[in-house]
């Protein structure tokens, strides 16, 4: 799967959907993403999962029902605004940010290739999982076809991650690699030790102590916008605490749970629940499969990701109707969520969201430029 760091859009509904990618240095790792001595477990575990929707048969006769309507009538193709451009820091990146991010991203691995090789170790470039389709749709859909189409993103996301791992040479090259062939792998790509360079935290290390990553990353120039993005990080999250506690937002959140029980989910207090809620329940439904794949041998592993593409059916343990049926409640769900929240917190919060955006635009303009402008 491919990693990036990511810091979300301020949007109080949406955790996985609505995001934009700001920095690399988990990106150009995941080159060797799903290839770890346990297998794909990491590979495919998109989210995870385990209770119920709550809901009666009553409450849900009487409930508002998704506004079918309203998806009929803006499109981006009409001159609605694409999912991906809905808050000002959106709007700043749109316009071909992941085209450039995907050219550096080669850049920065054709420099991987030359450290490893200088150290006598193997790496390849790979366009594999390289880009999400899902997000990329957010480009090209109003936040309302998009939910229609993939609800909050998370279980609808399966298939597209584990697509992904699919025909990546590095998959290859480190199965054939012996345990400890593959630490010291690991140790000269990353730094660290192999849950580093799958997909471990990177940005609490200097890039100078981040293996040939590192290297790459600073030979390439993305070492100044990557380094301002920690204390953007933190602004960012106190700010949209602080944002989330005014009076007006705490009213709004509780105008959209009375909202969200007349439909027929009187379990969700805070906005985030109804997600948190899918990824539950994803776990559930991925658990027996993550825990098939942690006792697959590394030829297993490595037959069952190294295929031109991946069968859900040949994923062990894992009840395919159950992961649709899934997908299907989650679009149901994302689209009543869109509604109490067009109807309850849309007016209230998107003037506190663009005010607050538009401060750390400002704030932080050179930090934006640098990382708009990566590697150039």
């Amino acid at each position: 799967m491919t990693r990036r760091v990511r810091f979300r859009l301020l949007d109080p509904r949406r955790c996985g959907p609505v995001v934009l990618a700001v920095a690399l240095v988990v990106l150009v790792a995941s080159a060797c993403g799903g290839s770890a001595g346990t297998g794909t477990a990491d590979s495919v575990d998109a989210a995870r999962a385990t209770s119920t929707l709550s809901s009666s048969d009553a409450e849900a006769a009487s409930a508002p029902q998704p506004n079918d309507d309203a998806a009929t009538t803006e499109s981006v193709v009409s001159g609605g605004t694409p999912m991906a451009a809905s808050s000002p820091i959106g709007a700043f990146f749109d316009g071909g940010f992941d085209d450039a991010l995907a050219e550096y991203t080669t850049r920065v691995e054709e420099s991987i290739v030359v450290c490893m090789a200088a150290q006598g170790f193997e790496f390849a470039v790979s366009e594999n999982g390289r880009t999400n389709e899902i997000e990329q749709r957010q480009n090209e859909l109003t936040t309302r076809e998009w939910t229609a189409q993939y609800g909050f993103g998370i279980s609808t996301s399966f298939d597209s991650i584990a697509r992904n791992q699919t025909s990546d040479p590095n998959v290859e090259i480190f199965f054939s690699m012996s345990a400890s062939e593959r630490e010291i792998w690991s140790q000269t790509l990353s730094g660290g030790d192999i849950g580093d360079a799958v997909g471990g935290d990177f940005t609490g290390r200097p890039l100078e102590d981040q293996g040939c990553i590192g290297q790459a990353l600073i030979e390439t120039g993305g070492q100044e916008a990557i380094e301002g993005l920690t204390t953007f990080g933190d602004a960012y999250e106190e700010g949209e605490e602080a944002l989330f506690d005014t009076r007006e937002m705490v009213e709004a959140t509780d105008a959209w749970a009375r909202c969200m029980s007349q439909a027929g989910f009187p379990s969700y207090a805070d906005l985030d629940d109804p997600e948190d809620d899918i990824r539950e329940r994803l776990e559930t439904v991925t658990a027996p499969m993550s825990a098939a794949i942690d006792n697959l041998s590394d030829e297993e592993g490595q037959s069952l990701i190294s295929g031109e593409s991946l069968n859900l059916e040949d994923l062990p343990d894992l009840d395919v109707q159950a992961l649709r049926d899934l997908q299907d409640e989650e679009r149901a769900l994302a689209l009543v969520d869109l509604d109490c929240y067009e109807a309850e917190v849309q007016a209230i919060f998107d003037p506190l969201r663009d005010d607050f955006e538009n401060g750390l635009l400002t704030e932080y303009a050179t930090e934006f430029s640098a990382l708009k402008n990566i590697g150039s």
